[in-house]
């Protein structure tokens, strides 16, 4: 199954004082526009599908964040899937007529209760190790609910993530303890 990672990974605003990483959703500037969520995954879907003659079933927002236009963009162009870190326990669902799947960092706690998985670019041991223990293995997807309560603390949770490597940054470059 081919999945996309945003576009640029990189947000539209300037972030000299915060951790830029993020392409959907910015924690510190206005939300973008459904018109340019939609052009930034439309051209990384078209690159993809260039490069592998198949387009991706998977969309997974940078950083993992992402608001109501991502989903509905997502809809639009008829993605299968939907990744979401999971921080809060969350089940598969369903949202928008895509299926959300929880997912969290090989070798991270969350990894275990996650139906999904993913790894930078060189952990190529971890991923062996995983692969080892049985942590990857071929699943029936059964689609579940969360409570609200618990997607609203899962978004709660990553936004805080988030924020808290923003003030690590600032904490590095202004020497404060």
């Amino acid at each position: 199954m081919l999945g996309q990672r945003g576009n640029f990974g990189i947000c539209k605003y300037p972030h000299s004082e915060t951790e830029p990483w993020h392409e959907n959703l910015c924690l510190h500037n206005p939300s973008l526009l459904f018109e340019e969520q939609l052009l930034l995954m439309k051209n990384g879907k078209g690159l993809l599908k260039m490069s592998f003659g198949k387009e991706p079933e998977v969309y997974c927002p940078i950083n993992h964040l992402y608001d109501e236009n991502t989903i509905k963009v997502a809809q639009v162009l008829k993605y299968k899937y939907f990744m979401d870190l999971n921080l809060q326990d969350i089940k598969p669902h369903e949202n928008n007529g895509l299926i959300i799947l929880p997912e969290a960092k090989i070798g991270e706690k969350e990894a275990e209760k996650s139906i999904a998985i993913y790894s930078h670019y060189g952990d190529s041991e971890k991923i062996k190790e995983a692969l080892k223990n049985g942590l990857i293995l071929p699943y029936k997807l059964e689609i579940g609910r969360n409570s609200e309560h618990v997607l609203i603390v899962n978004e709660i949770k990553k936004k805080i993530r988030k924020l808290e490597k923003d003030l690590r940054k600032l904490k590095e470059k202004y020497k404060i303890e």
